[in-house]
């Protein structure tokens, strides 16, 4: 691999000065910043609530938007200086070009993995994903608390685990379901065409 800098850096190219700065690195305390869970929350569920919604959802609910019309969008927000806003919301209104702006920020890159589908958690990867992991802490160096060497129960066949009971059907009661339909979820080039059948009401 090609390490490309620019002139300030440029003696990083060599092996000596490289290899002092790996140095220097290791001897750092490296930290990252984990946001603390909202004010109020009332235990962990609300918080991976929150993170399923964020994760599997759009940026903003259909029901918050008020109004839009070629000129604007009206929406309900929370408002405040705290972190997280306060509890009572508002009507706030932006451009409609700069609301339509805010709301493609939070559409996934293209090829963006996501962490509730794939990864080393995935069920197709978990058992080897957590069998390497398992090897490599016992060959590690750095001591680790006996918690560490705690894994998730692995998936059964049917995407389940013993710990979450088998989910049954309302009206029947019958533990097997038929899939009797399917949607595929539209692309955002479908949702936002002109004239297309998915198009929310708010931006007709």
């Amino acid at each position: 691999m090609k390490l490309d800098v620019d002139r300030e850096f440029g003696d990083l190219r060599t092996h000596s000065v490289w290899d002092a700065l790996v140095k220097h690195l290791t001897t750092l305390e490296w930290v990252s910043y984990i946001q603390p869970p909202p004010r109020g929350s009332k235990g962990p569920s609300e918080l991976v609530r929150y993170l399923s919604r964020y994760l599997t959802c759009g940026p903003i609910s259909d029901s918050r938007i008020v109004s839009a019309n070629a000129r604007g969008v009206t929406f309900l927000a929370r408002e405040g200086k705290v972190q997280g806003g306060e509890s009572r919301q508002v009507p706030v209104t932006l451009f409609t070009t700069e609301f339509v702006r805010r709301w493609c920020l939070h559409i996934e890159p293209d090829q963006l993995t996501k962490t509730r589908y794939f990864g080393g958690w995935s069920n197709a990867k978990l058992s080897d994903y957590t069998s390497t992991s398992v090897r490599q802490m016992e060959l590690a160096e750095v001591p680790h608390s006996n918690e560490a060497m705690e894994f998730p129960p692995e998936p059964q066949a049917d995407g389940r685990n013993d710990e979450r009971p088998l989910r049954t059907c309302p009206q029947c009661e019958q533990a097997t379901l038929e899939k009797v339909a399917s949607w595929e979820r539209p692309g955002w080039d479908e949702i936002f065409r002109k004239g297309g059948t998915e198009i929310p009401e708010w931006y007709r």
